[in-house]
């Protein structure tokens, strides 16, 4: 059916294409943990919301990528950080952005074992139309 030149080429050819479906995101800079899936978007104005954190030594590093459609601008926003049974360990208010994509890192004095949410809430705007944006992501330290 196919000739031998053929048949190499689709076999390199597949095994690109199934390395690219097995590839995975890693990180270079400690122990970084993306979350499971971004929340898609169930707004208007913003497209995701990705989380993920990193531990590296003594610190926790919380990233917060949001990506909205073009022409949003962001305001009012606040990032915590809480324990799974509710207690507050970090805050940053007035969080905002003109760009329609950007990302938020902040850094902590990394807590002790157990098990955390990161929740951030800002309001998006897009041609005079402006939307809460809530989304949150549970996490562990070891």
């Amino acid at each position: 059916m196919f000739n031998k030149k053929t048949t190499k080429i689709l076999a390199v050819l597949l095994s690109f294409i199934m390395l690219g479906a097995m590839a995975t995101f890693t990180y270079a800079d400690g122990y970084d943990t993306p979350a499971d899936d971004p929340v898609i978007s169930e707004w208007v104005n913003v497209q995701s919301v990705q989380f993920s954190k990193s531990v590296i030594g003594n610190t926790l590093k919380i990233i917060v990528t949001i990506t909205g459609r073009p022409g949003t601008t962001y305001s009012n926003g606040t990032l915590t950080i809480k324990t799974s049974s509710g207690t507050q360990i970090a805050k940053w208010t007035g969080i905002s952005s003109t760009s329609n994509s950007f990302t938020i890192n902040k850094s902590i004095t990394k807590p002790s074992a157990g098990n955390y949410v990161a929740s951030l809430s800002i309001t998006a705007t897009r041609n005079g139309t402006s939307e809460l944006v809530e989304a949150s992501y549970s996490f562990s330290i070891s």
